[in-house]
């Protein structure tokens, strides 16, 4: 039988991944070197922020409120996803290896980061209320913007 979250569990998630993508922007917005670079990660660390907010208020207005059950071993695969491709928190070793990467391999890192956090949202949209659906199709629609601004910083 499928796990059912409650929406406050499935908002705490996400505002995990949140909470770990303005950790992650923040860091990079004090070490980059290009000066584009730096000024797009403190924007993309303000909107992470905002996000880890929207989640958190998800959380306090429902947070017992039944979302509907995930198909198959959804809990594994929800957990999956965050631990090994959307933000977590970067250890040094992964924080000095992107210090001393070129702008565009961290525009890739960073994209690749921003889609998984796309298909993870996705993922748990359908299951909950339609008001935090709607909440949560608004925050995918500014990863998605997030992704096309880490492009139009990428060298040509």
């Amino acid at each position: 039988m499928a796990k059912r979250y409650t929406m406050g569990e499935v908002a705490r998630i996400a505002e995990e991944v949140e909470r770990n993508g303005y950790a992650f922007y923040s860091r990079f917005a004090e070490s980059a070197r290009d000066p584009q670079l730096r000024e797009l990660c403190r924007e993309l660390a303000h909107a992470e922020g905002e996000h880890q907010a929207t989640f958190a208020a998800i959380f306090t207005n429902e947070p017992d409120e039944e979302a509907e059950a995930f198909p198959g071993d959804g809990e594994a695969l929800i957990r999956s996803i965050v631990r090994e491709y959307v933000f977590t928190q970067a250890d040094e070793k992964e924080f000095e290896a992107l210090s001393l990467a070129s702008t565009d391999e961290f525009i890739d890192f960073a994209i690749g980061k921003e889609r998984a956090a796309i298909e993870l949202f996705e993922g748990i949209r359908a299951q909950l209320s339609r008001r935090a659906s709607r909440l949560v199709g608004e925050i995918i629609e500014q990863e998605r913007d997030h992704v096309r601004m880490l492009k139009s910083v990428r060298s040509m």
